[in-house]
C-alpha cells in the first residue's frame, strides 16, 4: 500500500508539473531517510528523488511567466500589509485587491490577517510540528516503550508520519495559499490527537511553547518578510 500510495503521488507530480509539489515530495522524502540515516540520508534521499526532478515541472515561457505571477502576488502581499498593518485586508478578501490570489499561505494571513494575524497562524504550524518531533525524542528516551491508544502500537510511526506532513507542508504552504485549507486543519487536529493520545498512556509526555519558541516563531516570521521582501524588490525592480 505504501508503494503503490507513492507511486500515485510521484506520478500526480509529474503530470501536474507543480514545482511546489516536487519540493514537497522531495522534503517528505528527505525527512524519512535523515531520520533513519542522519546527514547520509540527504544524499539517499537525492537519489530517490532524482527521476521526480528530471521527469516532472515546467521550463520555458510558461514557467517564466508563472514565476513572474507568483512574485507579483507576494509583492502585493506586502503592499497590502503595510496599508493594514494590523488587521489586515480582512480575511477572504485578497482577491478584492489583486487579481490573484497571494500563492504563499505566510503572505496570505500577513495580508489578510495582518501581522498578529501571521504571528498566530505561525504558533499554530509551529506547535503542530514540535509534538512529533517532541514525541519521537520521547520514545527515544523512554527506550521505545511508549504506545498509543490503537491497538496498543507503538507511536513512533505516527509521530513520524505527522513530522514528515508537517515537513512537506511548511515547504508547501511557501508556494500555496493553504492557510485556510481544510487539509491543513485536519493534520494540525491530527497533531493534537497524537499529543492527547500519548499522554492517555504516559502523563509525563509534554509539549511546553516558552518565550524560546515565542522568539523562533517571531524570528521565522520576520525573516519570511524580510526576505520576500528583498527578493521581489530585486527581481520587479
Amino acid at each position: 500500500m505504501a508503494a503503490v500510495a507513492f507511486a500515485v503521488v510521484l506520478t500526480c507530480a509529474v503530470l501536474t508539473r507543480s514545482r511546489g509539489g516536487q519540493l514537497v515530495c522531495v522534503t517528505v522524502l528527505a525527512a524519512y531517510f535523515v531520520r533513519r540515516f542522519g546527514a547520509r540520508g540527504l544524499l539517499a534521499g537525492g537519489v530517490f528523488a532524482l527521476p521526480l526532478l528530471l521527469l516532472g515541472g515546467r521550463d520555458g515561457a510558461e514557467a517564466s511567466r508563472s514565476t513572474i505571477e507568483r512574485i507579483e502576488c507576494w509583492s502585493e502581499a506586502l503592499a497590502m500589509w503595510r496599508a493594514h498593518p494590523v488587521l489586515g485586508v480582512g480575511l477572504g478578501q485578497f482577491g478584492e485587491y489583486h487579481y490573484l490570489t497571494a500563492h504563499n499561505s505566510y503572505l496570505l494571513s500577513l495580508a489578510e490577517l495582518g501581522l498578529p494575524g501571521m504571528f498566530l497562524f505561525g504558533i499554530v504550524v509551529y506547535l503542530s510540528s514540535k509534538i512529533p518531533i517532541m514525541a519521537l525524542r520521547h520514545v527515544a528516551s523512554a527506550g521505545g516503550g511508549m504506545v498509543a491508544p490503537a491497538g496498543g502500537q507503538d507511536a513512533r510511526p505516527l509521530a513520524m508520519g505527522l513530522g514528515a506532513a508537517f515537513a512537506g507542508l511548511s515547504v508547501g504552504m511557501f508556494f500555496l495559499s493553504f492557510a485556510y485549507h481544510y487539509v491543513l486543519w485536519i493534520y494540525v487536529g491530527l497533531s493534537g490527537s497524537l499529543y492527547s493520545s500519548i499522554r492517555t498512556h504516559d502523563p509525563s509526555f509534554r509539549v511546553r511553547f516558552g518565550w524560546r519558541d515565542l522568539l523562533l516563531v517571531a524570528a521565522a516570521n520576520a525573516s519570511i518578510i524580510a526576505l520576500v521582501f528583498l527578493y521581489t524588490h530585486y527581481k520587479l525592480r
